[in-house]
Protein backbone atom coordinates (compact mmCIF):
# COMPACT_ATOMS: atom_id res chain seq x y z
CA UNK A 1 0.00 0.00 0.00
CA UNK A 2 1.44 3.38 -0.96
CA UNK A 3 2.25 5.81 1.82
CA UNK A 4 4.47 8.76 2.63
CA UNK A 5 5.29 11.31 5.29
CA UNK A 6 4.51 14.97 4.76
CA UNK A 7 6.50 17.24 7.08
CA UNK A 8 4.29 20.08 8.22
CA UNK A 9 0.83 20.76 9.57
CA UNK A 10 -2.36 20.15 7.58
CA UNK A 11 -4.50 22.96 6.22
CA UNK A 12 -8.27 23.03 6.00
CA UNK A 13 -10.33 24.47 3.16
CA UNK A 14 -10.78 27.69 5.09
CA UNK A 15 -7.01 28.18 5.51
CA UNK A 16 -4.96 30.77 3.71
CA UNK A 17 -2.48 29.41 1.18
CA UNK A 18 -4.44 26.20 0.55
CA UNK A 19 -3.17 26.04 -3.03
CA UNK A 20 0.44 26.29 -1.80
CA UNK A 21 -0.21 23.49 0.71
CA UNK A 22 -1.72 21.24 -1.96
CA UNK A 23 1.24 21.92 -4.29
CA UNK A 24 3.66 21.00 -1.50
CA UNK A 25 1.88 17.65 -1.00
CA UNK A 26 2.08 16.97 -4.74
CA UNK A 27 5.79 17.88 -4.65
CA UNK A 28 6.48 15.37 -1.86
CA UNK A 29 4.56 12.70 -3.79
CA UNK A 30 6.45 13.41 -7.02
CA UNK A 31 9.81 13.09 -5.22
CA UNK A 32 9.09 9.63 -3.79
CA UNK A 33 11.89 7.22 -4.74
CA UNK A 34 9.40 4.77 -6.29
CA UNK A 35 6.22 6.75 -7.00
CA UNK A 36 3.22 4.43 -7.01
CA UNK A 37 1.19 3.95 -10.15
CA UNK A 38 -2.16 5.64 -10.56
CA UNK A 39 -4.66 3.55 -8.59
CA UNK A 40 -7.91 2.41 -10.15
CA UNK A 41 -10.99 0.99 -8.51
CA UNK A 42 -12.23 1.48 -4.98
CA UNK A 43 -9.73 2.70 -2.38
CA UNK A 44 -9.25 3.45 1.30
CA UNK A 45 -7.38 6.49 2.59
CA UNK A 46 -5.70 7.25 5.92
CA UNK A 47 -4.34 10.63 6.99
CA UNK A 48 -2.92 10.85 10.50
CA UNK A 49 -1.68 14.18 11.80
CA UNK A 50 0.98 14.06 14.49
CA UNK A 51 1.25 17.48 16.06
CA UNK A 52 4.11 18.85 18.13
CA UNK A 53 2.23 21.98 19.20
CA UNK A 54 -1.37 22.19 20.37
CA UNK A 55 -3.89 23.08 17.67
CA UNK A 56 -7.60 23.01 17.07
CA UNK A 57 -7.92 21.61 13.55
CA UNK A 58 -10.87 19.23 13.33
CA UNK A 59 -10.06 15.66 12.34
CA UNK A 60 -12.67 15.81 9.58
CA UNK A 61 -10.88 18.79 7.97
CA UNK A 62 -7.51 17.04 7.77
CA UNK A 63 -7.96 14.60 4.91
CA UNK A 64 -10.03 16.30 2.17
CA UNK A 65 -7.32 18.75 1.04
CA UNK A 66 -4.79 15.89 1.02
CA UNK A 67 -6.95 13.71 -1.22
CA UNK A 68 -7.80 16.62 -3.51
CA UNK A 69 -4.09 17.36 -3.94
CA UNK A 70 -3.32 13.75 -4.91
CA UNK A 71 -6.09 13.57 -7.51
CA UNK A 72 -4.58 12.63 -10.84
CA UNK A 73 -1.32 11.48 -9.22
CA UNK A 74 -2.29 8.70 -6.82
CA UNK A 75 -5.73 7.96 -8.28
CA UNK A 76 -8.11 9.34 -10.87
CA UNK A 77 -10.77 10.86 -8.63
CA UNK A 78 -11.33 11.08 -4.90
CA UNK A 79 -14.77 9.52 -5.38
CA UNK A 80 -12.76 6.24 -5.54
CA UNK A 81 -12.04 6.57 -1.81
CA UNK A 82 -14.74 4.48 -0.17
CA UNK A 83 -13.55 4.97 3.40
CA UNK A 84 -11.34 7.64 4.90
CA UNK A 85 -9.76 7.71 8.31
CA UNK A 86 -8.38 10.99 9.60
CA UNK A 87 -7.07 11.71 13.03
CA UNK A 88 -4.65 13.75 15.04
CA UNK A 89 -2.46 12.86 17.96
CA UNK A 90 -0.03 14.98 19.96
CA UNK A 91 3.50 13.65 19.57
CA UNK A 92 4.11 13.99 23.31
CA UNK A 93 1.26 11.51 23.97
CA UNK A 94 2.77 8.76 21.83
CA UNK A 95 5.22 7.68 24.53
CA UNK A 96 2.30 7.14 26.90
CA UNK A 97 0.40 4.89 24.48
CA UNK A 98 1.38 2.12 22.15
CA UNK A 99 0.71 2.61 18.46
CA UNK A 100 0.61 -0.54 16.36
CA UNK A 101 2.86 0.02 13.35
CA UNK A 102 3.32 -3.66 12.49
CA UNK A 103 1.40 -3.23 9.21
CA UNK A 104 3.14 0.02 8.26
CA UNK A 105 4.96 -0.43 4.94
CA UNK A 106 8.65 -1.16 5.61
CA UNK A 107 9.85 1.52 3.21
CA UNK A 108 8.25 4.28 5.28
CA UNK A 109 8.99 3.10 8.83
CA UNK A 110 12.32 4.96 9.02
CA UNK A 111 10.67 8.16 7.73
CA UNK A 112 7.97 7.81 10.39
CA UNK A 113 10.47 7.24 13.22
CA UNK A 114 12.61 10.17 12.04
CA UNK A 115 9.55 12.41 11.84
CA UNK A 116 8.65 11.50 15.42
CA UNK A 117 12.19 12.23 16.58
CA UNK A 118 12.14 15.64 14.88
CA UNK A 119 9.36 16.73 17.25
CA UNK A 120 7.76 18.69 14.40
CA UNK A 121 4.29 18.42 12.91
CA UNK A 122 3.85 15.79 10.19
CA UNK A 123 1.23 13.77 8.33
CA UNK A 124 1.23 10.05 7.65
CA UNK A 125 -0.64 9.49 4.36
CA UNK A 126 -1.62 6.02 3.12
CA UNK A 127 -4.04 4.62 0.54
CA UNK A 128 -4.74 1.33 -1.15
CA UNK A 129 -7.30 -1.12 -2.44
CA UNK A 130 -10.58 -0.95 -0.56
CA UNK A 131 -11.52 -3.85 1.69
CA UNK A 132 -14.95 -4.02 3.38
CA UNK A 133 -13.19 -5.27 6.54
CA UNK A 134 -12.02 -1.69 7.08
CA UNK A 135 -15.53 -0.92 8.29
CA UNK A 136 -15.65 -1.65 12.00
CA UNK A 137 -18.23 -0.99 14.65
CA UNK A 138 -17.88 -0.49 18.35
CA UNK A 139 -14.61 1.45 18.03
CA UNK A 140 -12.19 -1.44 17.60
CA UNK A 141 -11.23 -4.20 15.24
CA UNK A 142 -11.26 -7.71 16.62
Amino acid sequence: MPSFIYNGAPRSYQAKNLAKYERSIRDVFSKLPNPPALETGELFGFVYYFNAKPNTIDADNISKPVWDSLKGLAYGDDSQIMIRYAGRLAINKIAAIQLDITNMPDEITDDYVNALKSNSDFLYIEWGKFNPNLFCFGGTKK
